[in-house]
């Protein structure tokens, strides 16, 4: 037989480890294991017991090669004088050739709670910095959670916890550790975290100053009114050494649906494997969960829904409702996990846990991201109720060959084992005491695990298991059951059976309650039904078969007392009514009403189906989409859809994009089944319309939502009753807001100002709502006030045509089509078609050039003058210096200008852009002055003249400029 070898003249160096918590308050008790792994050398620890007020240091104790030995805390406080009622943490001391020659474990129980923690003493962690990362899980809001925290060094350290909610940071503060010290600290209950009533998880973040490992932390969950415990780790991000473009965690020995007769627990006992998996990264993370077991003569594997997370989100899923889909088969009572993602290695974090039916059994499943060569079960125990087993897993490509050690006081039992790839075998401490192998008095001992020939292929679940059984003559620590009612949740608050739809097929509980206070929901099968049209029992479950009302009697699965003396313990019949209807899909966004479409922002949508007791892979879908050019009507040259789903959404799959133009339809479904999930729809565009349809696929069968409050199977975005492709809630231009009722798509209607009394600008009201980009920014235009649309490059912008009565819009060179168009996307290659009665309409073009010497500006238009007839309004600035006192030199020979230089181009300016709207110029008469004189300077003062000089520049128009206004 071949055996591990050391090398003996290795010396030994001193190590260190910490468990930041133990117990003996409130019916506690803490017993200290801790086993030499080394093959063949002895070592000494030394155990120190950290308290509030002062630290224990126990005597050393030698720890013969891979033996276990137990100190009992409770023993050794009082031996000193110290009160047994106390809280802390724990150091062992010892020397060995590496710092896995130890392996130590806090054991905390109240068997008459049937509360039970095994917390292991662990290194500081000094060569991973970083902040320590855990996943909390509760069962339900019932459920407390706490997390103890250890200084490791002899300097005041100060550390802060986070909890993340939905990948909401809520921060609990700082505490500052005095050396050593160890405190513990209570998390927010559920209903103080604003989650639902039902089982969750949440992130939490331990971060501290010092060197790395200053601190180490423990977590651990606990429902004392059902017995539920147990334990979550803190890990470092970096903990895990793996590579590859895909990560894993392997679990084995994960219990699930009826429990193997090798765990000694009561028949009828249900698991329901619990997964907490938290996102400890800023990206989306998808894990894709895969399930093997056993079947036949090899391995079979069931591929789990995809879990979708985003940053620093967290979830809790039970496994057995894979078992109850069908996913996994029903016969399966133990398999192994292997949760594997993409990305950077310990972005997951994750707990996993099978809990009977009752909570009050928890069956810890370690996770780990890579095999192993070595591995050990600290300790084991048979003594009274426990039952010890190892569950070993080889998750390598060949033959594993291993050597199991178990040793016990006085001897040790060598088992060897062949595990073929992708195999798991289990070995039971209590059969091998009952064939013999193993001395049945001995009680405690410890396992080494080692493959000869495979580096790191084996995952290991070593498992302490103590059933409390309720015996003949003799009530549990609950007593009695008192009540019952028949139920379809193990939500204690439910006590009937609730609406279900056509087509489902589900559970049935009985919900009963103990003398001692315990009410519970306890696993039931279907027995009988008063009218099997409606409903019927099919595999123990009730299936809805068709509308109307049934009465359905169910049978609880294990036995239960009913008086005092406990002595009958029967199964309980109960009977309730079932009421079956037709789904309904229903959905609703709470903005519809308000929203309107920018490039980029994004609309809500939540369907429900209903009853609550429902659920389906649930549908979105986006038609009659359309596709205008570019994002407004001066802007961009895409053609996409002008609404979409985004690339991908957390609990959906990826979005399908079906059939082209007008016939484009875009859907995005859910990943898994649900009875309410919400979508997002984003946009592209400023004028973009689309409907929205809702399909759920319940039970086999597709049924299509209606829009909350209408009739209606499709919801127009934006919100469109009269179906005009105008949103219902108007808009928003230069501060007014723009009634739709008041409005057409087709219209031209601006009669602000009245000029010569032809209405429109150029811009239909469609084209006004969907708007244009001036100078970089977005507008809306108001479709009652005329728009004019300048592209000039002169100094003073477009001088006084500021004080033209029209809206007035300096726009960019890139912001008109070299065609000087302003509204040239118009075309819309999806639903609707182009934009109705649109015409090209035209901005005008101010430009400053070198001129003739009497001519100040000029403007080319055609019959009427308008901008759609204008080519060019040109401003001869070198001619206006040199008319403009004091200073009469031209820009080329002077550059700097000065205030009547100014002035007047702005009036110059002014004068030809009215020019380009169809106002007219005049000649001074010695009274009207406006913009519009033709030779204002005849109107200055000029030199010798007495000064001010050039003061009387006019910058304003009146009602006969106004008068002649056109835009088309």
């Amino acid at each position: 037989m071949q055996t591990q070898v050391q090398a003996d003249q290795e010396p030994d160096a001193p190590y260190r480890v910490y468990a930041p918590h133990w117990s003996n308050e409130a019916g506690l008790s803490t017993t200290i294991f801790i086993r030499n792994v080394q093959i063949n050398r002895a070592l000494t620890a030394k155990v120190s017991l950290i308290l509030n007020h002062r630290t224990i240091t126990l005597p050393q104790t030698r720890v013969d090669s891979l033996r276990t030995i137990a100190i009992d805390v409770a023993k050794e406080l009082a031996n000193r004088g110290e009160r047994v009622e106390q809280s802390g943490g724990a150091i062992i001391d010892f020397e060995a050739q590496s710092a896995g020659g130890v392996r130590a474990y806090a054991q905390v129980l109240d068997t008459i709670k049937g509360i039970s923690f095994t917390f292991p003493f662990m290194l500081d962690g000094s060569s991973a910095p970083g902040p320590l990362e855990a996943v909390a899980w509760y069962p339900s809001n019932n459920t407390d959670a706490f997390i103890a925290l250890q200084n490791t060094t002899e300097m005041t350290t100060a550390a802060t916890a986070t909890l993340f909610v939905s990948g909401r940071a809520i921060s609990l503060g700082q505490r500052q550790l005095k050396p050593r010290e160890v405190v513990t600290i209570k998390l927010p209950s559920p209903e103080g975290l604003g989650t639902n009533n039902g089982p969750h998880s949440a992130g939490v973040r331990v971060e501290y100053d010092g060197n790395p490992g200053a601190v180490v932390a423990q977590g651990w969950v606990v429902d004392e009114r059902i017995g539920f415990s147990a334990p979550f780790t803190f890990r470092h991000r970096s903990n895990c050494n793996c590579s590859g473009d895909t990560q894993h965690l392997y679990g084995v020995g994960v219990q699930i649906g009826s429990a193997g007769a090798m765990m000694g627990l009561a028949p009828g006992t249900i698991f329901s494997p619990y997964l907490a998996a938290r996102n400890n990264s800023d990206k989306p993370l998808a894990v894709r969960p895969i399930f093997s077991y056993s079947a036949g003569n090899g391995i079979e594997k069931a591929t789990l829904p995809t879990i979708s997370l985003g940053p620093q989100e967290s979830t809790l899923v039970n496994l057995r409702e894979f078992q109850e889909a069908g996913i996994i088969p029903l016969s399966v009572g133990e398999g192994n996990i292997d949760l594997q993602y993409n990305g950077e290695a310990g972005a997951l974090i994750a707990e996993l846990a099978s809990v009977d039916q009752r909570g009050g059994f928890v069956s810890p499943v370690p996770l780990i991201c890579n095999g192993n060569k070595e591995l050990h079960m600290t300790f084991w125990r048979t003594d009274g109720d426990w039952h010890s087993l190892v569950t070993i897993e080889n998750i390598a490509s060949v033959e594993n060959d291993v050597e199991i050690t178990i040793s016990y006081p006085g001897g040790r039992y060598v088992l060897e084992k062949r595990i073929a790839a992708g195999e798991t075998i289990m070995v039971s401490i209590n059969e091998l005491q009952q064939s013999q192998a193993i001395p049945a008095s001995a009680k405690v001992g410890g396992i080494n695990i080692w493959s000869r020939n495979v580096v790191n292929g084996l995952v290991i679940n070593a498992m302490l298991v103590n059933p409390v059984a309720r015996t003949c003559g003799e009530c549990g620590a609950q007593g009695w059951v008192t009540k019952c009612w028949l139920t379809d949740s193990q939500d204690i608050n439910i006590t009937s059976l609730r609406q279900h739809a056509v087509g489902d097929q589900f559970r049935i509980f009985i919900r009963i309650q103990w003398t001692g206070g315990l009410i519970e929901a306890v696993d039931a099968n279907c027995w009988s039904s008063s009218n099997t049209t409606v409903a019927s029992c099919v595999d123990n479950q009730v299936a809805a078969n068709s509308t109307g009302t049934a009465t359905i009697t169910g049978r609880s699965v294990g036995t239960y007392p009913t008086n005092e003396t406990c002595s009958n313990p029967q199964q309980l019949d109960r009977s309730g009514s079932l009421t079956v209807v037709v789904p309904t899909v229903s959905f609703s966004s709470d903005s519809l009403s308000t929203y309107l479409p920018t490039n980029g922002n994004n609309i809500n949508f939540t369907a429900t189906i209903s009853p609550s007791t429902a659920f389906g892979l649930i549908r979105f879908e986006l038609y009659d989409i359309s596709r205008f050019v570019g994002d407004a009507m001066n802007h961009g040259t895409e053609t996409t859809p002008d609404y979409d789903f985004g690339s991908s959404q957390s609990g959906f799959n990826a979005p399908i994009v079906t059939g082209s133009g007008a016939s484009t339809v875009i859907q995005i479904q859910t990943s898994g089944i649900a009875t309410t999930v919400t979508a997002s729809i984003y946009s592209r565009d400023f004028g973009g319309f689309c409907k929205l349809r809702v399909i759920a696929n319940i039970f086999g069968t597709d049924y299509t939502g209606t829009l909350s409050g209408t009739s209606n199977t499709f919801a127009r975005i934006p919100k469109d009753d009269n179906d005009n492709k105008m949103p219902d809630a108007g808009w928003t231009a230069e501060s007014a807001q723009i009634n739709e009722a008041n409005t057409a798509p087709a219209s031209d209607q601006d009669n602000n100002p009245a000029g010569n009394g032809t209405n429109g600008d150029g811009l239909t009201d469609f084209e006004e709502y969907r708007g244009v980009y001036v100078r970089g920014n977005h507008k809306r235009l108001n479709p009652f006030q005329k728009d004019l649309f300048i592209d000039s490059d002169m100094s003073v912008n477009i001088g006084y045509a500021n004080n033209l009565p029209v809206t007035k819009h300096w726009v960019s060179a890139s912001e008109l089509d070299s065609n000087r168009y302003i509204n040239f996307n118009y075309t819309n290659s999806g639903f609707g078609g182009n934009i109705q009665a649109h015409i090209n309409q035209r901005g005008v073009l101010v430009r400053q050039v070198v001129g003739d010497a009497l001519v100040f500006g000029a403007t080319t238009c055609g019959a009427p003058c308008n901008p759609n007839t204008t080519t060019v309004s040109q401003i001869f600035v070198d001619v206006i210096r040199s008319f403009t006192p004091p200073d009469k030199t031209p820009a080329a020979n002077n550059p700097p200008s000065d205030p009547p230089d100014d002035n007047a181009f702005k009036q110059v300016t002014g004068h030809e852009i009215g020019h380009t709207i169809g106002v007219g110029h005049y000649d001074y008469n010695g009274t009207r002055l406006t913009v519009m004189v033709n030779g204002f300077s005849w109107a200055a003062p000029n030199p010798p003249d007495p000064p001010p000089y050039w003061t009387n520049i006019p910058s304003q128009y009146d009602a006969t400029d106004n008068g002649q206004i056109r835009l088309h």
